[in-house]
């Protein structure tokens, strides 16, 4: 090896102990979370919670800056550097495929998805169709409906003062996964689920003729609003404002923009807790530094979001 090969090496090497030196005591490892300037500890992305008598308008979630950095919010965020063009040659700048325009993604912040939001699901609890049950051994499966309006002890499902969603599937069927994946795209129905009872019930246990993917939208009381097929999943939206100005006397439409917000909010506290958590002790210096304090202020902003949340449904 070459004299000036070995400086090299030798002087990355320098470069990289002092790197991984310096992370350490400067703050321990992790990186510390997003600043908290809001009142009481919460995150300055989401401003605090937003309740159900609020007319405080819900602020534009943070989008995150790549590799895991601080999110901010969309109109002060920081510009994402621009990535190279394919196929540029170093030489002829002008050489290469020009990237397809993006309206959604990161040039554009307006429009841009964000990714604490597109963590987002639906909770569907899985149930079992109430059985009748009858002399002997026979027993016949009682109506869906049956499930949202018995009691409890009866063979009712565990449900609060709500309307409520049941959803029939396959999950053997590859065209009723997909079309399920496509309803939980969209963010205005994933929202408003949290203001349901969301069941849902392997068509394989029902008869043969009624093993059809399909989304039942019921009042709190359990009478049927309506229910829609395989092709109209989207269109339940709308009898879900029924059930939900029935049940609450307010516009769904109109609580969509808090509920994305708090529910927004709790989807970037649990991110912030799993990540921490795996980090507790330094793998530099096996201290846990704070963050077990900071884990303790992100659960208690996430209960307030939750406790924000369960004012839209009552």
């Amino acid at each position: 090896m070459k004299r000036s090969d070995t400086v090299r090496l030798l002087s990355a090497l320098v470069l990289v102990s002092a790197n991984i030196a310096a992370q350490c005591p400067a703050g321990g490892y992790p990186p510390p979370p997003p600043p908290y300037t809001a009142p009481g500890g919460g995150s300055p992305s989401f401003n605090g919670p937003v309740g159900a008598t609020t007319n405080t308008p819900p602020l534009v979630p943070p989008i995150p800056n790549p590799g895991g950095a601080t999110p901010g919010p969309v109109a002060g965020g920081t510009t994402p550097t621009p990535s190279p063009l394919r196929g540029v040659s170093s030489r002829n700048p002008n050489s290469g495929r020009q990237p397809r325009p993006n309206p959604g993604g990161r040039g554009n912040p307006k429009r841009a998805r964000n990714s604490w939001n597109d963590r987002i699901g639906i909770a569907w609890r899985a149930v079992f169709p109430p059985v009748d049950s009858k002399q002997g051994y026979d027993a016949s499966i009682a109506s869906l409906r049956e499930g949202v309006s018995r009691p409890v002890a009866t063979g009712g499902w565990e449900r609060d003062e709500m309307p409520s969603l049941v959803l029939v599937y396959d999950p053997s069927d590859s065209e009723h996964l997909k079309a399920i994946i496509a309803l939980r795209r969209d963010a205005r129905f994933t929202a408003a689920t949290w203001v349901f009872n969301c069941f849902k019930v392997d068509a394989r246990q029902l008869d043969k003729r009624q093993r059809q993917l399909r989304l039942a939208v019921f009042e709190k009381d359990g009478q049927l609003v309506r229910e829609y097929g395989a092709k109209d999943l989207r269109k339940a939206f709308r009898s879900m404002e029924t059930a939900y100005m029935n049940a609450t006397k307010r516009h769904l439409s109109k609580v969509i923009p808090h509920l994305h917000r708090n529910v927004g909010a709790i989807a970037y506290c649990k991110e912030k807790i799993a990540w921490l958590e795996q980090r507790i002790v330094c793998h530099d210096c096996g201290k846990a530094h704070k963050t077990p304090e900071t884990i303790a202020r992100f659960k208690k902003d996430m209960a307030r979001y939750e406790e924000a949340l369960a004012g839209f449904r009552n």
